[in-house]
């Protein structure tokens, strides 16, 4: 049932709909209210089966109307490809509403581009400010191992094993909240769910990853090239 019908019939969820057409008759009772935001919203919808027996044109279908995913082929070769599957059948597509979603798509792929780059930047920037606030309260650590005689490499892949984890826990955490985000705008946009693909858990967290390492590396150079006696005389 239609939002706009249930309002002007004053319909709720288990209500009865007598509905007559000639000499048939059928009753119904309403499953759940439709709020798409379109011309749903204005109608009833059954069963087709019992729409044919109420209309009296058992087995016959006039119209059809299909809404498909088609981000990997054409509007146009969805709409050969269903004339091919149902003989005699004409596939008109609605290019206007079609084109209109692409458009809309686009926007939003572009917008979230922009956003995630911008995302990027400022934890590079906020990784690097971080683990150089780090590395100058680590610095008599960093002059104690020096002078221990560990060198400059391994005390480097030591700090960048760390900031390594660091990156994969934030990783996981964020790409569990933006999917969780994601399924939220999916859901109020566009009215479908996000399926979960490992290949972007994957890069989520290659990124970053690699984004806590390159913020790393500056910072953690200039703490390796301090002067270890310096540092430990504690000038």
């Amino acid at each position: 049932m239609g939002v706009n019908v249930a309002k002007k019939w004053a319909l709720k969820v288990s209500d009865p709909l007598a509905v007559r057409f000639r000499d048939h008759e059928q009753t119904f009772h309403v499953a759940g209210v439709l709020t798409a935001g379109g011309a749903e919203d204005d109608q009833v919808i059954v069963p087709l089966a019992a729409a044919q027996t109420l209309l009296g044109r058992l087995d016959q279908v006039s119209l059809v109307q299909v809404s498909a995913l088609t981000s990997d082929i054409s509007i146009e070769t969805t709409a050969r490809a269903l004339e091919q599957s149902v003989p005699g059948a004409q596939a008109k597509t609605v290019r206007q509403i079609a084109e209109g979603e692409v458009t809309l798509l686009r926007r939003v792929q572009l917008l979230l581009a922009l956003i995630a780059a911008i995302v990027l930047l400022a934890a590079g920037l906020s990784v690097g400010a971080t683990m150089a606030t780090v590395m100058m309260e680590r610095q008599r650590e960093v002059a104690l191992m020096k002078a221990l005689g560990a060198e400059a490499r391994r005390i480097g892949s030591l700090f960048l094993a760390e900031a390594g984890a660091l990156g994969v826990l934030g990783g996981i955490l964020g790409y569990v909240v933006g999917f969780a985000f994601a399924q939220i705008i999916a859901q109020s946009v566009f009215a479908s769910a996000v399926a979960m693909n490992p290949w972007v858990a994957v890069g989520a967290l290659g990124i970053a990853v690699s984004v806590a390492v390159i913020g790393s590396a500056i910072p953690m150079r200039r703490a390796l090239a301090v002067d270890s006696a310096i540092i430990l005389r504690g000038e």
